[in-house]
């Protein structure tokens, strides 16, 4: 009897470990005789797969000494089965006494369906006891000041909103101004932005998120600023109602819009750039980015900034208001244009000439030219009418019965008296 040990220690295809055994054995047994011997081993290709064998020593007999019946160590029955390190419900299975651990199974097989042992829900219940026992230690000092931190901030919301009931009670509805409730609900929205953010900061400050915090206190201080633009907003139009409307500052209905959207946009970005840095980000490169984005715009739109800024200046001057009437006079070339004006916007002025047509003129372009209010003139003007006469003509004889002429006409004044000017030959 020939004795052989084989020993599955790597893992490869089962029909190659079958081959080789089969090669291991063929030269101690003729062809005939040492299929006899194998029988316990089946061919993959025919049978059921069989896995490899881990480290069991079996016999091998060699020809003419065949026993009746085949050794048990060689029954395919009594191999013992595969068996891997399966995670079944969060445990790991601890593998059975002799099978080695970390063997893979062949190409294509599924891993056995095992079903779970009392050892194994033995193994569930006291993982999910100590989870749970975890998760208990770990809630056990943080609820009582969660509730602490909730109640706080409720609390002091409910007397803040108390407070400014009664404020707005006794002292703003007795005043006529707007101003007093723009700044009452301004506070009310401020007030439930810091209660709810603060409330969310502590709690999770409370649980150990501390990066979490930071980013929700940042987040509030960029959102309170959008309650403090409108407000902003809110109050720049009240001035327009109650004090713009009663003297004659420039600050008009016409400019306060412009000035209003710019203040409230420079309010929600500075609360932005607060933000960011908060968050701990370098908005240094933010700056210079937007300074040369700034100039980059600004000689692409020079015209069109040059016309802005001179209806700025219109509307910030006043040299006319809407419903006057001016002229557009051209000093070297002594000519012009007039009319009513109609609209002054920020772009180009509009007129309406004498001929009823309106004559869009850019901002820029009418600063550049002599304006002539005579809506702002007072009741007396001088006007300015040309004539001509023949080259024969008495030139002393023809200003006296122009003066004439003029001193016959309906609302002419005689102090100051017409004057007539020889100029030029035509």
């Amino acid at each position: 009897m020939v004795a052989a040990n084989v020993a599955s220690t790597i893992a490869v295809d089962e029909t190659a470990a079958v081959d080789e055994a089969a090669a291991a054995v063929r030269p101690l047994s003729p062809a005939a005789s040492g299929a006899h011997a194998l029988t316990s081993i089946a061919n993959p290709r025919k049978a059921a797969p069989t896995p490899i064998l881990p480290n069991f020593p079996f016999n091998i007999t060699a020809p003419g000494s065949i026993p009746a019946a085949p050794s048990p160590k060689l029954s395919a029955g009594r191999l013992p089965r595969y068996h891997y390190d399966t995670i079944l419900r969060g445990i790991v299975r601890r593998p059975r006494a002799g099978v080695q651990r970390g063997c893979s199974r062949p190409a294509g097989a599924r891993a056995p369906r095992v079903a779970a042992t009392a050892w194994e829900r033995r193994g569930l219940m006291e993982r999910l006891s100590q989870l749970w026992s975890e998760a208990v230690a770990f809630m056990a000092p943080r609820w009582l000041p969660s509730l602490i931190v909730v109640a706080v901030a409720g609390l002091v919301y409910l007397v803040a909103l108390m407070v400014l009931g009664r404020a707005q009670q006794h002292w703003v509805t007795r005043t006529a101004t707007q101003l007093d409730d723009l700044a009452v609900r301004l506070l009310r929205q401020a007030l439930l932005l810091s209660s709810g953010a603060w409330a969310v900061w502590r709690l999770l400050d409370i649980w150990a998120l501390a990066t979490a915090a930071q980013w929700v206190y940042a987040i509030w201080i960029g959102v309170l600023f959008f309650p403090l633009s409108r407000f902003v907003g809110d109050l720049l139009t009240a001035l327009e109602t109650e004090v713009v409307s009663r003297t004659s500052t420039p600050l008009d209905k016409t400019a306060l819009p412009m000035i209003n959207k710019a203040i409230r946009f420079a309010v929600i970005a500075l609360g932005i750039v607060l933000a960011l840095a908060e968050l701990g980000i370098n908005i240094a490169p933010l700056l210079a980015g937007a300074g040369v984005m700034g100039l980059a715009l600004s000689l692409a739109a020079k015209d069109t900034l040059s016309n802005v800024i001179a209806g700025v200046l219109l509307i910030v001057d006043r040299p006319f208001q809407v419903g006057d009437r001016i002229e557009l006079w051209t000093a070297p070339n002594e000519t012009g244009s007039w009319g009513d004006v109609i609209e002054i916007g920020l772009r180009a002025t509009k007129i309406r000439n004498p001929d009823n047509l309106v004559i869009v003129v850019p901002n820029s372009q009418l600063m550049l030219r002599d304006i002539v209010n005579y809506t702002m003139s007072g009741q007396d003007i001088r006007l300015r009418i040309p004539f001509s006469v023949a080259y024969e003509s008495d030139i002393e004889r023809a200003k006296s019965l122009l003066v004439d002429i003029a001193l016959g006409v309906e609302g002419v004044k005689d102090d100051p008296a017409p004057v007539v000017i020889a100029r030029s030959f035509g």
